[in-house]
This record gives structure tokens, C-alpha cells and sequence, in this order.
């Protein structure tokens, strides 16, 4: 991206170089300053500058996904990597004597959606709470001893 860093006259040289009928002093097309002076003619003649990318203020993006993921109710963990997860815990978990049938092969797909619900409103209630108690400090960041205070 070389033609980033052209000088910032107004486009003279394009101009300069390409009205004369002498065609050995236009810019090389491989040249980076080639790209930036493509769309130069006399009727509208570009100023030599690249524009630049937009960009946000710092915790502008944060404010909108935070307003975009209040408004959605989808889950926020994926389904796939939490039923793998929960099938290895559930696996290691033994179950008393009056379970007998009870096997960690298949389970119903609402009992996992309602697992990861729940664990979704208790996980995102506990960092509300721990917010709280940040703020409570005077503080920004959300420390060990927040979420400890919270459960």
C-alpha cells in the first residue's frame, strides 16, 4: 500500500504529465502512484490523496454490540461446542442407584437447549451482579474478587 504516502499536492504532476502530447513522461503503470491517478482528467482532477477508513471512537462499537445483543435473544455460546461440553461433564457425573437406565449416549435436544439457556441466564445474571459491585468500587475492570464477592 505505497500509495498511501503520496504528497499531498494537488494533482499538478498528473496534470502536468499527461496533458503533453510527449507520451514517455507518463507514470509507469506498475507504479503505485499509477493507481491513485487512474481517475484523473481535466473535468475533475483528483487531489493526490487517498481517503482514509472510517473508523469509531473508542467504546462506540462496544455500546452498539452491547445495544445489538440486548435487542436479540439468540444464544451467545454456540450450541455444538456447548453439548460437547456437556456431554463430557454429564459423563464423568455418577448417578445414584435409582437411576439405573440413565446413560450419557443420547440425550433429548430440548434438555441441552434448556441446560445451555439456563446456564446462559445464570452466567450473564453473575457478571450484571459483578458489574455492580464494580461500579460499587469506583472501579472499571470486573476483578477475581468481584465475581468471588457475587457468588
Amino acid at each position: 500500500m505505497l500509495h498511501l504516502y503520496i504528497s499531498q499536492r494537488p494533482c499538478q504532476a498528473c496534470h502536468y504529465l499527461t496533458s503533453g502530447s510527449d507520451q514517455t513522461n507518463r507514470w509507469p503503470e506498475s507504479s503505485p502512484i499509477s493507481a491513485c491517478h487512474q481517475g484523473c482528467s481535466k473535468k475533475r482532477p483528483c487531489n493526490g490523496r487517498v481517503k482514509k477508513p472510517h473508523w469509531y471512537h473508542p467504546g462506540t462499537v462496544a455500546l452498539h454490540k452491547i445495544c445489538r445483543y440486548q435487542k436479540s435473544t439468540d444464544l451467545l455460546i454456540r450450541m455444538v461446542p456447548f453439548q460437547r461440553l456437556a456431554r463430557k461433564f454429564l459423563q464423568n457425573l455418577k448417578m445414584p442407584y435409582y437411576y439405573p437406565r440413565f446413560t450419557t449416549e443420547h440425550f433429548q435436544a430440548t434438555f441441552l437447549l434448556a441446560m445451555q439457556e439456563s446456564v446462559e441466564a445464570f452466567s450473564i445474571r453473575l457478571l450484571d451482579d459483578a458489574t455492580l459491585c464494580v461500579i460499587h468500587a469506583m472501579r472499571v475492570i470486573i476483578m477475581p474478587k468481584d465475581m468471588q464477592l457475587v457468588l
